[in-house]
């Protein structure tokens, strides 16, 4: 059933209206992490700042290099070179041995070109001064010192420096207090304050800049200077692997892919979510560069030197995910090697095919942590051949791991997903649905990400049936549904979009789909026309509004609620008011389609003010008006909060205020935002949120059974302060539910607590009439009438609201309201004046049931077999009912005791016979296919006016003014249980011989032939 969303703590009755909360507590998911900064900027900007004093004295020990070249000339070349690998689109200017003069004045023409963004200064310096202990570091030939506060306050904006130097760690030290100096500033540091940076025999003078900008080339020397000798590899050509970066096929392209993809990986395991998403997510150059500096913090201490940034970073060079990375090198080696000595062809590493089973493994093994492999499968998206299983491991993540969806957002792979669907969204569909559903259940702000304009036809495709390659099941064409409905919400231009797609005529085709695409369409319909008034007037020349009233008949709650939803939203100050008396609200179970009612109710009150006040004027028009006989009906909703809500309509009506505040003005978002949470739950059984047991108990009454003596002894009592006028045995539990007034209590059978449980949100001037359990498979609810017409599903461990109401007839009659039960066809028989029957399933009324009598109904009954029941009446005789047919069948059989009620009554078995007990202590028992003459009958106790019929047992009981006497279907008596007082009610459990009786003393007692206590 779809849950009663409203709490009584949002509800705030007051004279003339209710007012909820702007943003309505909706129970949620999480809500999407903060990915890097509040304020993201990029770096738009690099300026490369190289200081060398002696140029051929510094790289000499060094194997003649910096930057990868031994021409000091090609040094500012090589490094922009490298800047550019690293990002394509990064503006790039070189400052050789710059005067600080000359600094300040590159750095202050950046100001104006940068805006909010950040400007990115890297500093190469070699042969110059150590930097002094107060935070000044030299640049130029001369040696003149600057310091970080004087870069800041030259550039203005917010800067990251990379400072290549011995002892760059002062420059962190040494940073001064301001608060806008250290959060606009970030550093990386080669070096602690008191290291000096060695020389690498064979390789580059700048190492740290070189891990920064060349991590593949650097990685693969490292390895081989570390672990080379042990593999008893040492030529220098294995480094020189063939390809290109940016070709993944070659080897140095899928090296420096999977090298990407460690990297990633080991910052996600080893940072908070705030800190990776600032340096690892905010911007492609800073995540380049942060990525690689986890290359330096491994590589450098190998000689002598240990990277630090500001921020701090911890250390990762431990990390065990350099092992994958290491296992991947020595593969690599190895095949070089072959190559370079045979001419052996080079094969694919089986890195990410591995990787993607180790995330399969995670899953299914349900560990808590999360997955360090994810960041790696986020890399194999950018390969077709991986690209399949990747989405459909995402998909399997974002639906089964709690918060997956933000950590899918931490690593921001929706950009990536955007590319897909563009791409090769055919192919691809099923898992990108899924992904995307989730993502957007979550964060509908990324539906900004996905260029509505460009991806809308491809979601929209997912309904074509005539395109072969686009065969899409129900659950795709939900998950686009639900896309498609949160692209449109409060989305004027994907209304347009919608609009020009002809995305209505898709809404209103699938009306007669799966019940899921029912729903959705209809919310995807009250999404599309709300607050568009060219939607509206498109969707009206389409007559959708027509096909959306037929939908308020449907069988499936879910979709009657979202029909009421999309009418709400369709309401203008043209609407046509008569197409309220379709809305059926009286014959409604589910209490969020009677709220969604209201406010649909509400929009035309608001839209049609001066008429509905003067409707108030004139008492004659009330009686015609449709939205009076509406509102009537809700101001007597079973439902205490709905009865509020309709009443302050009506009261905001009657005023002369002025005020629109509305009165249910959140509710509406409400529904679309717990419609979105329950999305991909498991569709709830109707009403009891249980399931139903259908197993069919139906005995007959042998002559076996008929001569077996039944002896029953009192088990325990237990004293009330009131005689109890219903009681009702659980059948699958040892307890037990009485009614006194208004009031129902619960006792267990087997425990000597006292009573437990207990319902009292009912108006105090009823009275329950009618008691019964709903069987079901796990757990018992019970069905309780009342004096007022209304009738209340309640479950024994919640005590403050039933689980569902309705209303049986509109206004309280003299007699009582009677209950049965189809446990079969899972419905509710409710019979006073006339009968009704009510599908538990569907949460809705199915059938007004004329009886073709005036008498009030005295008893129900049900059968266990088929979808038949028995009405008795006042005069004594009985009509049974069978609703299979398409002309409801009702046989009447007469009464054998002229004037004398029916008190109860009990459809049979097999044998199909209807069992009568009629006031006075007379008893009948009829074969239903021959009414006219009874099986057997018989009379005892003239005074008698209560009874009960054991559903399956041939067991009878009368109660009288001593007490009660049991007998059996032929009139033998089987047990006398005496009483003080005479019984005010009493019940036989549905399968046991059990029987519980209630005095006038307010003593209830248990008979059975076991033990058990009260």
């Amino acid at each position: 059933m779809v849950i009663d969303f409203i709490r009584a703590s949002e509800l705030l009755a007051r004279t003339g209206h209710i007012i909820l909360p702007d943003k309505p507590s909706v129970p949620h998911r999480p809500e999407a992490v903060v990915r890097g900064d509040p304020n993201p900027c990029k770096i738009v900007q690099a300026v490369l700042v190289l200081n060398f004093k002696h140029f051929r004295q510094t790289t000499t020990a060094a194997g003649g290099q910096i930057c990868w070249v031994k021409n000091e000339n090609e040094v500012d070349g090589a490094l922009q070179q490298q800047y550019t690998e690293v990002n394509l689109n990064l503006r790039k200017k070189t400052l050789k041995n710059p005067m600080p003069e000359e600094l300040r004045r590159v750095c202050s023409g950046l100001h104006k070109k940068i805006a909010n963004d950040r400007v990115l200064l890297h500093f190469v310096s070699r042969g110059l001064p150590e930097p002094s202990d107060i935070g000044r570091f030299a640049t130029g030939r001369r040696a003149r010192t600057v310091s970080v506060e004087d870069i800041h306050r030259w550039v203005g904006s917010k800067v990251l420096l990379v400072l290549d130097f011995s002892r760059a760690g002062l420059m962190i030290e040494t940073l001064g207090d301001g608060r806008k100096l250290r959060e606009d500033t970030i550093i990386m540091a080669a070096c602690r304050k008191d290291e000096v940076l060695k020389a690498c025999p064979n390789g580059p003078a700048d190492l740290f800049t070189s891990c920064l900008t060349t991590p593949l080339r650097m990685a693969l020397r490292y390895h081989l200077i570390k672990s080379g000798p042990m593999l008893g590899m040492s030529d220098e050509r294995l480094v020189d692997v063939p390809g290109r970066l940016s070709q993944r096929p070659t080897m140095k392209g899928e090296l420096n892919w999977i090298l990407t993809a460690i990297l990633d990986a080991i910052a996600w395991d080893s940072f908070d979510s705030e800190t990776f998403g600032r340096f690892y997510r905010q911007d492609a150059v800073m995540a380049s560069l942060f990525r690689n500096f986890l290359l330096a913090d491994r590589v450098m201490p190998l000689f002598g030197a240990h990277p630090i940034t500001f921020p701090a970073l911890k250390t990762c060079a431990y990390h065990h995910i350099w092992q994958h990375w290491d296992y991947v090198l020595d593969m690599a080696f190895t095949q070089r090697q072959d190559q370079l000595q045979f001419g052996s062809p080079v094969h694919p590493f089986p890195f990410f095919e591995q990787q993607m089973k180790a995330f399969e493994v995670w899953l299914s093994g349900g560990v808590v942590s999360h997955p360090q492999q994810l960041p790696i499968i986020l890399q194999t998206l950018l390969s077709p051949s991986y690209r399949m299983r990747a989405l459909d491991l995402l998909a399997k993540f974002t639906v089964d791991v709690p918060n997956a969806v933000d950590m899918f957002l931490q690593l921001d792979m929706f950009p990536y997903l955007v590319k897909i669907i563009k791409t090769g969204f055919k192919r691809f569909a099923s898992p990108l649905l899924k992904i995307c559903t989730n993502v957007l259940a979550v964060d509908l702000g990324c539906r900004e990400l996905l260029q509505i304009d460009r991806t809308w036809p491809h979601f929209q495709k997912t309904f074509d049936t005539s395109d072969p390659k686009m065969i899409a099941s129900d659950e795709d064409r939900a998950n686009a549904l639900f896309i498609l409905a949160r692209l449109l919400q409060g989305h004027p231009e994907a209304q347009r979009i919608a609009r020009e797609q002809g995305f209505v005529k898709v809404c209103l085709n699938l009306l007669l789909a799966a019940p899921k695409l029912r729903q959705w369409s209809l919310l995807c319909l009250g999404c599309f026309w709300e607050d568009n008034v060219e939607g509206r007037m498109h969707a009206d020349s389409a007559e959708a509004h027509e096909l959306v009233l037929k939908a308020l008949d449907d069988d499936v709650t879910e979709v009657r609620a979202a029909a009421v939803w999309a009418m709400s939203t369709f309401v203008t100050a043209n609407f046509d008011w008569s197409i309220c008396m379709t809305w059926k609200v009286a014959a409604e179970i589910n209490s969020t389609v009677r709220k969604l009612y209201l406010v649909a109710i509400q929009q035309v009150v608001l839209h049609r003010l001066a008429e509905i006040r003067r409707l108030f004027e004139n008492q004659a028009m009330q009686v015609s008006s449709p939205i009076m006989g509406f509102l009537n009906v809700l101001r007597k909703d079973p439902n205490p909060f709905i009865a509020k809500m309709a009443q302050a309509v009506v009261n905001f009506a009657k005023s002369e205020s002025q005020s629109e505040h509305l009165l249910l003005s959140s509710y509406s978002s409400y529904f679309l935002e717990q419609s979105v949470t329950k999305f991909n739950e498991n569709p709830s059984p109707a009403v009891t949120e249980l399931k139903l047991d259908g197993t069919k108990r139906g005995n007959t009454w042998n002559g076996r059974s008929k001569s077996k003596q039944f002896c029953l002894q009192k088990d325990s009592s237990m004293k009330l302060k009131q005689p109890p006028q219903h009681l009702a045995l659980n059948p699958c539990e040892d307890s037990l539910v009485l009614a006194t007034g208004s009031l129902l209590l619960w006792k267990s059978l087997n425990s000597n607590n006292e009573l437990t449980w207990h319902a009292e949100n009912t108006p105090t001037n009823t009275t329950v009439t009618s008691l019964q359990f709903i069987n079901t498979s796990h757990e018992t609810p019970v069905l309780a009438g009342y004096s007022d017409g209304t009738v209340r599903l309640w479950h024994t461990t919640r005590q403050t609201s039933p689980l569902a109401s309705l209303r049986a007839r509109d206004e309280p009659f003299p007699t009582n309201l009677h209950l049965g039960w189809q446990r079969h066809a899972e419905r509710i028989v409710a019979a006073g004046e006339h009968a009704q029957l009510w599908d538990v399933r569907a949460e809705r009324k199915i059938a007004d049931l004329p009886s073709g009598c005036d008498l009030p109904v005295t008893a129900v009954t049900c059968s266990t077999t088929d979808s038949s029941f028995a009405l008795g009446y006042r005069d004594g005789h009985s009509r049974i009912i069978d609703v299979r047919l398409p002309k409801v069948c009702i046989s009447v059989i007469p009464a054998h005791r002229p004037g004398r009620a029916v008190v109860a009554s009990s459809i049979r078995g097999e044998d199909s016979s209807l069992a009568i007990c009629l006031e006075g202590g007379a008893f009948c028992r009829i074969d239903r296919r021959y009414p006219e003459r009874p099986l057997n009958s018989w009379q005892v106790d003239r005074e008698s006016s209560l009874a009960a019929i054991h559903p399956t047992a041939p067991l009878v009981g009368l109660g009288g003014a001593r007490g009660v006497c049991l007998y059996n279907v032929d009139g033998d008596v089987q047990s006398k249980l005496k009483m003080g007082h005479a019984a005010t009610a009493m019940n036989f459990h549905q399968d046991q011989i059990q029987l519980v009786v209630g005095g006038g003393d307010g003593k209830v007692s248990l008979y059975s032939n076991r033990k058990n206590t009260l």
